[in-house]
């Protein structure tokens, strides 16, 4: 054998296996897709003819409310509310606008809307005889004097609905459905004849 090492210019090759098994994590995927089929999202607004703030309890007004499902699944029956200086203001369903009067008379609309509402579809509702829900409401066509706060809650009933957070239909946002107008002056006096509204009957479903 050759005891000098450093003269030794051979070269080998070497090969090293990894045997172990490897270890693959999964992580979870996360989408920000709708649920198939998605949900209706009913949202609203109204305006006044004429447009303006200043009336007095014998001038003559138009209410024109305007409904808009922006959701992605159609939407099916509901009703509609508009409320006048409400007491307290509407934030839930199952609250109809007849039982938060605050002004004598006490004024109100509501609507049915049996047909429902197809993904962007938008129906307007007008404060007429032929077009709110007659039994339901008390309009003489003119405010009380004292007017000053208006209030629209969209899908505002469904008597099925024990925890009053859900309408006739379940949406995919359900904290969207007031629509207000403040700042209204109505000067004035009413005739004894105008200050006893009729008695509202229970209301029925939407469908």
């Amino acid at each position: 054998p050759d005891p000098d090492l450093s003269d030794n210019l051979d070269t080998a090759d070497c090969s090293i296996i990894d045997r172990q098994p490897r270890n693959r994590i999964y992580l979870p995927l996360i989408s920000r897709n709708p649920a198939p089929g998605g949900l209706p999202d009913l949202v609203g607004s109204f305006h006044l003819v004429p447009d303006k703030l200043n009336f007095t309890a014998a001038e003559a007004v138009e209410i024109e409310a305007c409904v808009t499902n922006q959701g992605t699944a159609p939407a099916g029956p509901f009703w509609v509310d508009l409320y006048i200086n409400p007491d307290p203001v509407p934030d839930r369903t199952n609250l109809p606008w007849n039982e938060t009067c605050s002004l004598t008379p006490c004024y109100g609309l509501a609507w049915q809307v049996p047909a429902g509402l197809a993904v962007a579809q938008t129906v307007c509702l007008r404060s007429t005889p032929d077009s709110y829900a007659t039994g339901q409401s008390f309009w003489p066509g003119s405010f009380a004097p004292g007017t000053t706060d208006l209030y629209l809650y969209v899908d505002s009933w469904n008597p099925g609905d024990i925890s009053n957070t859900l309408g006739a239909c379940q949406e995919s946002d359900e904290r969207n459905n007031q629509f207000a107008l403040h700042g209204l002056s109505v000067t004035g006096s009413l005739g004894a004849g105008q200050l006893e509204p009729p008695a509202i009957p229970p209301r029925p479903g939407a469908e």
